[in-house]
């Protein structure tokens, strides 16, 4: 058996049926909760669900003080780890934005890894799998595609986000014909239009379009 998942985060339930993307939606289809323990308090004070937190959860069925991601990376550092975790968890907004501070300070950070999950991943099921660009599963996933990027300005993050999507995609593309039982490829970049350009409906019918076509010709293994 042959399991492939096509992660698309922050793909909006209501806006897919509202403008009927038939090709984002599945046989069956409705509303996940996000639980409460994914959301953290973001730099500027508003409450959001952590993108690594969450799909953390989504590989193991498991919350986080189970599985043990409560943020984006680790520090060398065994006290900032705790006090990291602590902030994330408990919604704390002194340790938030100050590690480029801590970095002057000889301090390093690194990103999670499969080996930092305390539980098994559905990677963990089979030896056979492919992930491409999977959140604290690809050692080359990030929150930001550059260490500046929350100083850009809005089109260029999205010129920057939509390049990085045609790469992810082609990268899928490539690897669909290794062999393997379960596949998994992940995007963001719905999710980021979304936080930039929400209530602009013709940016985000755009967005919404472009994933719809994009997968449409991907053949997948019959066997």
């Amino acid at each position: 058996m042959k399991t492939f998942i096509l992660a698309i985060d922050g793909l909006e339930h209501d806006f897919v049926i509202k403008h009927r993307f038939k090709n984002l939606l599945q046989k069956e289809y409705g509303r996940v909760q996000i639980p409460k323990e994914t959301y953290v308090k973001g730099i500027e004070g508003e409450i959001v669900p952590y993108t690594p937190i969450i799909w953390a959860c989504f590989l193991t069925g498991k919350m986080p003080k189970e599985h043990g991601i409560y943020s984006d990376g680790k520090w060398n550092s065994r006290i900032l780890n705790i006090i990291s975790n602590l902030s994330i968890k408990h919604g704390l907004l002194w340790i938030r934005g100050k590690g480029k501070y801590l970095k002057k300070l000889g301090f390093k950070r690194r990103s999670f890894t499969k080996k930092d999950y305390k539980v098994k991943t559905i990677f963990d099921l089979t030896d056979k799998w492919v992930q491409v660009n999977v959140p604290t599963i690809d050692p080359e996933w990030s929150i930001a595609l550059v260490p500046n990027e929350s100083e850009l300005s809005l089109e260029e993050i999205a010129k920057l986000r939509l390049r990085h999507f045609y790469k992810v995609r082609e990268k899928i593309m490539e690897k669909i014909d290794e062999e393997w039982n379960l596949f998994m490829g992940y995007t963001r970049i719905v999710d980021v239009y979304g936080h930039m350009y929400w209530g602009l409906e013709n940016k985000m019918l755009k967005i919404y379009g472009l994933m719809a076509v994009s997968y449409t010709h991907l053949t997948l293994p019959t066997n």
